[in-house]
């Protein structure tokens, strides 16, 4: 997370990989996210018009990835990102409706 938020292009560009490919997995995905200010570091870059647009990239990919944990999910709205939560919002009120 050091890297993301203070390392110079390369160095920010091969940690956001490396924390895409861990993210992959739901057990680090969780992990991940529990790290203070990491999901804020990530909603900032995924929405920067200024970082490279690899880096962009991977922090929005690790983000969709980070979805998978709703600790995670309600942070990511704390800190802007409100797309997930809303998806998870209207799949409980379609799936309640569904049961109905």
């Amino acid at each position: 997370m050091k890297f993301l938020s203070h390392g110079h292009v390369q160095e920010k560009e091969q940690a956001a990989s490396l924390l895409y490919e861990l993210s992959q997995y739901k057990p680090l995905s969780e992990k991940i996210g529990s790290v203070p200010g990491a999901i804020l570091i990530l909603v900032c870059l995924s929405s920067s018009k200024i970082e490279n647009l690899f880096t962009v990239d991977r922090a929005d990919k690790t983000l969709v990835n980070l979805e998978s944990c709703e600790k995670n999910v309600r942070q990511m709205a704390e800190n802007g990102r409100l797309q997930p939560l809303l998806r998870l919002l209207l799949e409980g009120i379609i799936y309640t409706i569904s049961l109905s």
